[in-house]
Order: C-alpha cells, then structure tokens, then sequence
C-alpha cells in the first residue's frame, strides 16, 4: 500500500539551502511567514518583498507502508 504524504518545499534563495516541512508551525518558526499569504503564494499570487528570498513549493512525496 502506498500512501502519499504531502509537504512543503522552502529554498532560500540567498544561500540555496532546500527544506522539507510536514506541518506549517514548523515554516513559521523558519520564515516567520502567516499561513494567509503563504497560501496566497500556492494560488499564484507574486510573493511580497521580505518573504521575495524563499521560493515556495507543495511537494507530494510517496511512502511505502507494509501491512502486517
């Protein structure tokens, strides 16, 4: 059984550093972004001056789960 877990993607642009975050308490605590614009930027909206350095991804990342 497969099971798809998705997660979000944040590269700063700065220094090109790529990580992976499960909940979106975890991106406020990197980013210090509200959850409102963040997903203003997933909808296709330009991204605001301070958070123009992250690039913003929605990343579906398949996991194998063994059923005993």
């Amino acid at each position: 059984m497969n099971i798809t877990f998705y997660k979000y993607q944040i590269t700063n642009k700065e220094t090109l550093e790529e990580k992976l975050f499960f909940k979106y308490g975890e991106i406020k605590e990197y980013c210090k972004i509200p959850r409102s614009t963040l997903y203003k930027i997933f909808n296709g909206a330009k991204p605001l001056d301070w958070c123009d350095k992250f690039e913003f991804k929605q990343v579906r990342i398949p996991r194998e789960m063994n059923l005993i």
